[in-house]
């Protein structure tokens, strides 16, 4: 039974309304962090709207526990039927003039709703897209790519012209952004008017009809070239963990992306984009894989009609991004399970021994380095105790005693003379001629 929502909340400021949407299920362990980092935005106006997936746990009271004493939040319970579901349900109760969806085992920086509802203000963006962290669970620690997840230089436009839309960068559209729902603030009105909401009929994959027909669709689009959102990565009972039950969910969802793309028209426009975003997709799904069973019914399927049926089959190797992509699109088509995860095998064994071999590079830079460092001090140790030494040696030279003893003479010639005059102006007055000049 669904719970009984909370007082729909008033907004009364001069800022436009931010409605954030948390979906819940089994994720008590993190979603205090998360409820946190919403409530502790340094943007005033915002909304939170929570709605739990039929968690067995206490997701929920964890999330209002964490949310007390702010009074735009609200809180509601369904049955479990998926992430689409809950976020479309928040998306229904949503007031605000733009909407964030945020995972519950993730979190943002203080400042993302400013920057991002200033950036959609300023710009009249239809979307904000932004950056983002991977936050590796295991060792609660932030993970440091030498570059971000996203490819947001390829739609960097000239001019001072800050908006763009699909058609700046054709080729490069879907790998550019993803199909995440939570690096990205929505103007509301424009996925209401837009009919763009999440696939309810699938439990994974679920958010690629919102975000891909949503960037197409799009008048106005821009980027905030900052890490905004951090993406909890290494998390052992997380839905990308755990969809072996719907394994073949990703490829009902990449259909329904290009049947989209070729009712609107554009699809020969973005094709290559299509192509390479679903073929990593794919593969990306097939390897995360945990059980021997789905995995050769996955390969199955890509193998026999899968690929076919999104255009993955009869392109050039130059038409894909990377070349690796076409060897294992080809490798799923022409070879076996097996002959696939071997080779999938000794390319990662690989990939080890070349990070191995640039960590020992790195090692052996950083420890020349402190080598190098450690020289350089010992010999300014040395150079001092050299100039010391030179000093000491100096003090007890001859030639020193020598020059002391020639500059003490003429000292003690002044000191003899001054006390002679000082004796003679006691005893007949001053030491001075009539016409007041000193005496000879």
């Amino acid at each position: 039974m669904a719970e009984q929502p909370s007082t729909p909340p008033v907004h009364a400021g001069d800022l436009p309304l931010a409605s954030v949407i948390v979906p819940l299920h089994n994720c008590e362990r993190y979603v205090g962090r998360c409820i946190d980092s919403i409530v502790a935005q340094t943007y005033p106006e915002w909304e939170l709207i929570c709605i739990d997936d039929g968690s067995s746990d206490q997701s929920l009271a964890v999330a209002r526990e964490h949310a007390a004493g702010h009074e735009r939040c609200r809180f509601e319970r369904q049955d479990n039927q998926g992430p689409g579901r809950a976020r479309n349900r928040g998306l229904d109760l949503a007031q605000g003039k733009y909407v964030l969806f945020v995972d519950a085992d993730d979190f943002i920086e203080p400042d993302l709703l400013e920057l991002a509802c200033a950036q959609a203000e300023a710009t009249a963006s239809d979307i904000v897209v932004w950056d983002v962290w991977y936050f590796d669970n295991n060792h609660e620690r932030l993970v440091h790519p030498p570059v971000g997840a996203l490819q947001l230089y390829r739609f960097q436009t000239q001019g001072g012209d800050e908006t763009f839309t699909w058609r700046d960068n054709p080729d490069y559209v879907f790998q550019s952004f993803h199909n995440w729902p939570w690096n990205k603030l929505f103007r509301r009105d424009f996925l209401l008017e837009n009919g763009l909401r999440l696939q309810e009929d699938i439990l994974r994959t679920e958010d690629l009809m919102l975000s891909c027909p949503a960037f197409i669709r799009a008048k106005r689009m821009s980027a905030i070239d900052r890490r905004l959102s951090n993406y909890r990565v290494s998390r052992q009972d997380s839905a990308m963990a755990t969809k072996d039950p719907h394994a073949l969910d990703f490829l009902a969802a990449f259909k329904a992306l290009r049947a989209f793309l070729l009712q609107e028209g554009v699809y020969d426009a973005v094709r290559r984009s299509f192509v390479n975003w679903a073929g990593l997709g794919c593969l990306a799904n097939l390897e995360t894989l945990n059980g021997c069973k789905p995995f050769d019914e996955v390969f199955a399927v890509l193998k026999e009609r899968g690929l076919a049926e999104l255009d993955l089959v009869g392109h050039e190797r130059e038409y894909f991004y990377d070349a690796n992509l076409f060897d294992n699109l080809n490798a799923v088509l022409d070879g076996s399970p097996e002959e696939y995860l071997f080779r999938r095998y000794k390319a990662a064994a690989a990939e080890r021994e070349e990070e191995r071999t640039l960590r020992d590079f790195a090692e052996m830079d950083g420890a020349a380095a402190l080598a190098q460092a450690r020289e350089e001090a010992r010999r300014a140790q040395e150079d001092a105790r050299f100039w010391r030494e030179c000093h000491d040696a100096l003090e007890g030279a001859w030639e020193h005693r020598i020059g002391k003893a020639l500059c003490w003479v003429p000292r003690l010639v002044q000191r003899k003379v001054l006390e002679g005059r000082q004796a003679s102006a006691g005893k007949g007055g001053s030491a001075s001629s009539g016409d007041g000049r000193p005496a000879a």
